[in-house]
């Protein structure tokens, strides 16, 4: 049968108008999605702090990594388990908006995770989310994300038992995933627990600390740890700001603390003030250059009159996170006590419980970048200074770190456990240093807090 030319025209007429209209609507959906949707990867560097990093990218063999690199999506990531101290930072930044990380986390010791993927919008007027999914979790991340990002983020972890914590909004947090289940800790911000069918979800506000049962669903509710210093994140006064040295001449200290620079007679002296670390992050810096070689320091501290009583507590922890950007020294000094990042509790003890006959000492411990030489180590350079309870630490220069002390009532010997403390203060000493600080707390916990259960 033969067709119709009219016909055969007209079909070929609108069969071709249809594949126009296709393309034209396919092309606009693409465009758009090209445009306003699609999305690049993060940034994302990985900083070993000290220790040894496993690393196993996707088809490829594990790797042992024990400086920096940058990492892609699927990968896996795992710390050292025999070291204490061991810790690594995953640092996620969107180039086009700037040096700052806008989520910094920080692997403890033993702990592994997988990077699924990390992105960002393609273009800076896409309507897309920051989006960072981290699977798996077995063990410590302590993660902060930046405030006053210019779009909202969905960062998601999930642990071994596939229960989930969604942070979207700027803060600091500690979560411990485990086979067991997971913890969850809100200084700043909110996050939310949602177990693994689901079926749950529960928030997290700042000040919380929560802990959720994978086998029971049960969550648990407690006050997080009380913070007993004041200022503990380094905030500048409007004053301070504004006026950036007092009448003296040296830099006003963030409020709360007491700073100095010493000794006046070793020139040049030390300074501290607010400064932008080399991750774009607003610190607070301890610095001493100008090619000095004579002992320098910078201290701040807060005092307690009388002494602040911590009898009544089962833990005490200091913790502090910071970045040492250099050190001229080797190690902390011949006697071991000019490290570029140190700590000081001055506590009074009993020894026989008469708390009207208390004795005043001092617990110290200090972190170092630069090992000592042989010829030092033949030389007697001492590795911790003398009323050191603990060898200093060694850690990796030019990344964050976060140090936290352990129990000071377990690595305190019991007959000189702290009553009363009267000082807490955290220095850089040496020659020449340079360190940005972001945060020195002092945390206590007593076992009757309030606790509830959902």
């Amino acid at each position: 049968m033969r067709i119709a030319p009219e016909r055969l025209a007209w079909s070929v007429l609108l069969l071709s108008f249809a594949t126009f209209c296709v393309i034209c609507a396919a092309s606009t959906l693409f465009a758009h999605f090209f445009l306003f949707q699609s999305s690049l990867s993060l940034e994302t560097t990985l900083q070993v702090g000290r220790g040894t990093v496993g690393i196993t990218e996707s088809a490829t063999a594990p790797q042992a990594e024990t400086q920096s690199r940058q990492l892609s999506r699927d990968t896996a990531i795992r710390t050292d388990s025999q070291d204490q101290w061991s810790q690594a930072v995953l640092s996620f930044r969107d180039p086009e908006t700037g040096q700052e990380s806008i989520v910094t986390a920080v692997l403890k010791n033993d702990t592994s995770v997988f990077l699924r993927r990390a992105n960002r919008p393609r273009f800076s007027w896409s309507s897309t989310i920051y989006e960072i999914s981290l699977q798996g979790l077995d063990g410590e991340i302590d993660i902060r994300v930046a405030n006053d990002l210019p779009r909202p983020i969905e960062l998601s972890i999930t642990t071994v038992t596939g229960d989930e914590v969604l942070i979207n909004r700027g803060g600091n947090y500690l979560i411990d995933g485990s086979s067991e289940g997971l913890s969850v800790v809100t200084r700043t911000g909110e996050a939310i627990i949602i177990s693994a069918d689901r079926a749950l979800a529960y928030a997290i506000p700042g000040g919380q600390q929560a802990t959720f049962n994978s086998a029971s669903q049960e969550l648990t509710r407690t006050p997080y740890m009380q913070n007993l210093l004041v200022n503990n994140q380094l905030q500048f006064s409007r004053e301070a700001r504004e006026q950036t040295v007092d009448p003296t001449g040296a830099y006003l200290p963030p409020f709360g603390w007491s700073c100095t620079n010493g000794p006046v007679s070793n020139l040049p002296v030390g300074n501290y003030f607010e400064d932008t670390a080399p991750d774009g992050r607003r610190s607070f810096r301890l610095v001493r250059g100008s090619g000095a070689d004579t002992n320098g320091y910078t201290r701040c501290d807060q005092s307690f009159g009388d002494g602040l009583d911590v009898s009544t507590y089962d833990s005490l922890y200091l913790r502090s996170m910071f970045y040492v950007d250099s050190q001229s020294l080797n190690g902390c000094g011949q006697e071991g006590s000019e490290c570029p990042m140190m700590f000081r509790i001055r506590y009074k003890f009993s020894p026989d419980g008469d708390r009207s006959q208390l004795i005043e000492t001092e617990w110290v411990h200090g972190l170092y970048t630069v090992p000592l030489s042989p010829a030092q180590e033949t030389a007697g350079w001492k590795r911790q200074c003398g009323t050191c309870l603990q060898p200093h630490i060694r850690i990796l220069g030019q990344t964050w770190y976060v140090y936290e002390s352990g129990n000071l009532f377990d690595v305190i010997p019991d007959e000189r456990r702290p009553v009363v403390i009267t000082q807490v203060e955290f220095f850089a000493e040496g020659h020449q240093y340079d360190v940005f600080v972001d945060d020195v707390s002092l945390l206590a916990w007593q076992r009757d807090g309030a606790t509830s259960h959902e």
